[in-house]
């Protein structure tokens, strides 16, 4: 199974690159950062997937389920977060609380092809971001792009690697670029995956740990979870003392949105 980062999707999207990503896996985090829902502030984001949008998609038009006195609201100010399931990571006083919208919602929008859903999602926005993003979702759609949600496990093995992380590296001034890497090594490790990246320092920290085999090519560096590495077995993350108490994850479900 192989994943890719959101740099890989990035350039392929642009023409920058000539390698095929058709049926590769990616993070819900690469979808979130790709399709633009996070926001500057951690705790929003620029929209929200509702979680039964495949539900909404199956009927006809944009508004499918909605009852027809919530159509106008929806069609003007988008969904709520209540109408999503949401991911708390809480790091105490080392870092700031960042909550991740929609990992299931949009995971389920992108395996389900739900371009007319996405479409009613983006109504917050301007038109301009609106027509960028609906080109980024039909892109994600025509290479068969499969997304793995982030789930409560991966967050608390992610914060487990980002606590290594942080003794020898240092963060980007975005907190959230660095723990989003991260997110994305995680979701790899508990697939058994690999992951194609072109982040250097990510792969050093990868190489550092043991954590999985690494292969480099003149591009890419493909970092495999599912054998392992060539020098000793794979680190135990268990073991690595990880103690820090006020550093948590809570999983929050959707209320769904209204159905006629």
């Amino acid at each position: 199974m192989r994943f890719v980062d959101t740099q890989v999707v990035s350039y392929v999207f642009k023409g920058c690159s000539d390698m095929s990503i058709e049926n590769d896996h990616i993070s819900s985090v690469v979808a979130n950062e790709f399709l633009e829902v996070y926001s500057n502030n951690g705790s929003v984001a620029n929209y929200y997937v509702p979680l039964n949008g495949l539900s909404i998609e199956k009927f006809g038009g944009h508004l499918g389920l909605l009852r027809s006195n919530a159509r106008e609201h929806y069609r003007k100010r988008g969904f709520s977060k209540a109408s999503t399931d949401r991911l708390s990571l809480y790091f105490g006083k080392d870092y700031p609380s960042i909550i991740d919208f929609g990992p299931k919602a949009m995971s389920n929008l992108l395996n389900g092809r739900a371009i007319k859903t996405f479409k009613l999602t983006l109504t917050p926005l301007d038109k301009r971001q609106q027509r960028r993003l609906i080109h980024r979702f039909e892109f994600l759609c025509d290479n068969k792009i499969n997304c793995i949600p982030l789930s409560r496990e991966t967050s608390e093995l992610a914060q487990k690697l980002l606590f290594q992380f942080a003794k020898k590296h240092e963060l980007k001034t975005n907190f959230r670029n660095s723990l989003n890497d991260i997110l994305i090594l995680a979701t790899t490790i508990e697939a058994s995956g690999e992951l194609v990246t072109k982040d250097s320092l990510l792969s050093k920290f990868i190489a550092e740990q043991g954590l999985i085999k690494i292969r480099r090519n003149e591009k890419w560096v493909c970092c495999d979870a599912s054998k392992e590495p060539e020098h000793g077995k794979k680190r135990s993350l268990e073991s690595k003392g990880f103690v820090n108490r006020s550093w948590l994850v809570k999983e929050r479900r959707s209320q769904f949105v209204q159905n006629a």
